[in-house]
């Protein structure tokens, strides 16, 4: 029997970026529909828990690559790793190993890696190249930190153009 208090809420971190994923999803429609990238949404591999025959649970299995990959027009490969932050930084602990070696990979084969992050308080989205996040460019201490002057500040969700990519 129920008490007549308000259950206590609780929150996930695992839905955060949804609804940032699903706004970049629409980005790679309109980059498809005008011809300018083919990028899609890996989805994310889970290891259900069995318990007496059934499922009990599931947990996200260690990813091994981005979040979105593709094929920009003329054929170079792109890897995009979204997240997204309530405060102005972005701790690098954040991208998991696999996915910074996958992001290594891609970048050293002459495609395009990406970090794009969506700063959510301040409204803004950034995309950055993972060879400035690997080569310190991007990166104060651990962290890829919020500046008023980035040069990697993108117009509205159109981070192809906003680097050249066009």
């Amino acid at each position: 029997m129920r008490s007549g208090r308000p259950q206590a809420q609780v929150f996930s971190a695992a839905n955060r970026g949804m609804d940032f994923e699903a706004a970049l999803a629409l980005q790679h429609a309109a980059y498809l529909r005008a011809g300018k990238a083919a990028i899609i949404k890996l989805p994310t591999p889970w290891v259900p828990h069995w318990s007496g025959g059934k499922v009990s649970g599931a947990h996200v299995a260690e990813t091994a690559a981005a979040d979105f990959v593709g094929c920009l027009h003329g054929g170079r490969a792109v890897a995009v790793e979204a997240k997204s932050t309530n405060i102005d930084r972005l701790s690098l602990s954040r991208i998991r190993h696999p996915q910074r070696k996958y992001l290594d990979v891609v970048d050293d084969l002459g495609g395009v890696s990406l970090l794009v992050v969506y700063w959510r308080k301040l409204g803004e989205v950034w995309a950055i190249p993972w060879a400035d996040v690997r080569s310190g460019r991007s990166v104060r201490g651990r962290s890829v930190a919020w500046h008023p002057s980035s040069v990697y500040r993108v117009k509205g969700m159109d981070y192809l153009a906003a680097l050249g990519l066009d």
